[in-house]
């Protein structure tokens, strides 16, 4: 079992919070429900490699050192040729980059409501471990709202020391997706940034 802060992740306290995050951004815990039974046959319990040290990169004008292994976070898959593992909920990095990370590298997708169709039509490898927002037999809940957010709770999971770059404030690289990120979005990433400090500083996990 994947570890924060040397605890098991305990998304049963995690969704009283997201319930009310939902609430906030107008998001549907129902759909993210419907999305489980997808979630279960897209996971194919692949187990993530660990390291001693990961560099989480975001998508806003990459430039990774590559002194440790890369971690894409969705778009930046698009932009970075050479990473190891790719989390993302296919909300900006190419149908193509979920495929080849899913066969070739490992893959981090994250299920949910909006998503789930279209992510049951790839042909994915065997190389993913499905992460969902909700507690549920036999898939792996990641307490963390955004792909960022997610990345850095897994990142900090698997590897000993922790690097971050190519994360902006209020842009996106426009090869990736939108030159600015609409209202909703940077509400969320504000949202989600609070949550991720909440269990950061209040031992959540």
């Amino acid at each position: 079992m994947l570890r924060f802060n040397n605890k098991p992740f305990e998304c049963l306290k995690w969704e009283g919070l997201l319930s009310s995050a939902y609430a906030l951004l107008g998001f549907s815990l129902e759909k993210d429900l419907k999305a489980l039974g997808v979630a279960l046959i897209l996971d194919k319990g692949a187990e993530a490699p660990k390291y001693d040290c990961l560099e989480v990169v975001g998508p806003k004008d990459p430039e990774p050192s590559y002194s440790c292994p890369i971690m894409a976070v969705n778009g930046a898959a698009n932009l970075v040729e050479d990473y190891d593992i790719l989390v993302s909920d296919g909300d900006g990095a190419h149908e193509e980059e979920l495929i080849r990370a899913s066969k070739d590298r490992f893959l981090f997708l994250h299920v949910h409501g909006d998503n789930f169709e279209r992510l049951s039509a790839l042909p994915l490898g065997n190389n993913v471990r499905v992460t969902v927002q909700l507690w549920y037999p036999g898939l792996f809940c990641v307490p963390a709202l955004s792909d960022g957010h997610r990345a850095l709770v897994l990142a900090r999971s698997l590897a000993k020391e922790v690097k971050v770059t190519g994360f902006g404030k209020g842009e996106q690289d426009p090869r990736t997706k939108r030159a600015l990120i609409h209202p909703v979005k940077e509400r969320k990433v504000n949202v989600s940034n609070a949550l991720y400090l909440l269990g950061q500083f209040h031992d959540l996990y």
